[in-house]
């Protein structure tokens, strides 16, 4: 069987064209190399190499082989390489999927990973939702950046807040500009352009679901699976209307249609970070989305320090101190945030912002004097909150 160094030493005696100035260039004595190719050839029953004067040159089989070599050695190069930067955590490259549906949604975040890692290698692969969770399957891309998979086994994500639904209208559709905002179910009088996923359930199915509990049957002309172009036809001419997310439609760049939004809004477009459960969170991307844009914090500090120093002169050491437990839950907070993102649910979140909504209400009528709540006995609610609310999504709804 071939091994490495009798090809690596084949392919170095190509290059130079003489045994002898291969075996200098490889620090060795020509006889041990003469051999090794000898024994190639044997391997294989065929000639490798002809004499022309003072050099040898590969047969027509030979520079075949010295071709598959290179690229062979060139392989073998780089998978111990990559397998050298992943155990050391040096990987410099960064193999994206992103869905055509959240293109404008995530660019900000992308642009945000580059402005950061300059001198990592962004790949980014641009297609459809399903084939990107194939991809993310077959490991050709760490993790896609695409709508909340419909069936969640057999990945992790972070969902994000759900991005409004806003209504495309062709302007010959309609004698006047609609209502803003437009009723839903008006719109399944319209022909419809809606997008709809290469294959398995999406977007597509959850819209037309919620035209059958309304009542009305769509009239659907056309699917098609990005938002681009359903936008480009429909801005050329196409008497049809379509529901996109906002974050994918720029009103001011559509002069021959109505850009509306939908009432009842109904939450249907669901971006999201998918990963596999083997494969770790990006550093790159989870430090951005936990902490976001720094700037807006910078500018809090800055205020915060002044209403420390009032509050803290008006109410004494109590106004001080307190800020050394409160630096430390914060740290806390912080560092969990990573390992606690992944496992709460829009649903969950959701119930701890109105738990925390409510705490607000009776601190604030606390404050006034209107009812004196007992705010601190409310403080252990927030912990619960998510656990409770986790319970009964899995036991009872």
């Amino acid at each position: 069987m071939m091994d490495l160094k009798r090809l690596r030493y084949f392919c170095r005696v190509v290059e130079q064209g003489s045994v002898s100035q291969a075996a200098k260039s490889l620090n060795m004595a020509q006889p041990p190399l003469s051999k090794r190719i000898q024994e190639l050839e044997e391997e294989l029953q065929i000639s490798l190499f002809v004499r022309r004067g003072n050099r040898i040159e590969p047969t027509e089989a030979g520079f075949f082989l010295y071709r598959k070599a290179c690229e062979i050695l060139r392989q073998v190069e780089d998978t111990a390489r990559e397998t050298t930067d992943i155990a050391h955590k040096n990987r410099t490259e960064l193999r994206i999927g992103l869905t055509h549906l959240y293109q404008n949604y995530f660019k900000a975040l992308l642009m945000e990973v580059y402005r950061r890692h300059p001198d990592t290698s962004i790949n980014i692969s641009v297609t459809d939702s399903s084939h990107l969770e194939t991809l993310l399957t077959e490991g050709a891309i760490d993790l896609a950046l695409i709508q909340r998979p419909y069936r969640s086994e057999g990945f992790d994500y972070v969902s994000f807040d759900p991005i409004k639904l806003v209504a495309v209208i062709n302007k010959s559709c309609l004698p006047e500009p609609p209502s803003n905002p437009y009723n839903y179910t008006s719109l399944a009088a319209l022909p419809l352009v809606l997008l709809h996923r290469a294959k398995d359930s999406g977007t597509y199915e959850m819209l037309m679901e919620l035209f059958r509990k309304s009542g009305v049957n769509a009239k659907v002309i056309m699917h098609i699976t990005q938002p681009g172009v359903i936008l480009d036809w429909l801005e050329s001419g196409l008497q049809a209307a379509t529901l996109l997310p906002s974050s994918e439609v720029d009103a001011d760049k559509l002069n021959q249609c109505y850009v509306v939004d939908v009432f009842p809004s109904p939450q249907i477009f669901y971006p999201a970070l998918v990963k596999l459960p083997s494969m770790p969170y990006l550093p790159a991307l989870m430090d951005i989305i936990t902490h976001g844009d720094p700037s807006i914090l910078y500018i809090k500090t800055i205020l915060d320090l002044f209403t420390a120093g009032i509050f803290a002169t008006l109410l004494g050491y109590a106004v001080m101190t307190i800020a050394i437990p409160q630096v430390i839950i914060q740290v806390a907070l912080a560092m969990l945030a990573v390992v606690i993102l992944p496992s709460i649910s829009p649903d969950m979140m959701a119930d701890f912002s109105c738990a925390g909504g409510l705490l607000m209400v009776a601190t604030g009528l606390r404050i006034c004097n209107i009812k004196l709540f007992p705010v601190a006995n409310m403080l252990p609610g927030l912990v619960l909150v998510m656990p409770l609310s986790h319970l009964w999504a899995t036991l009872v709804a």
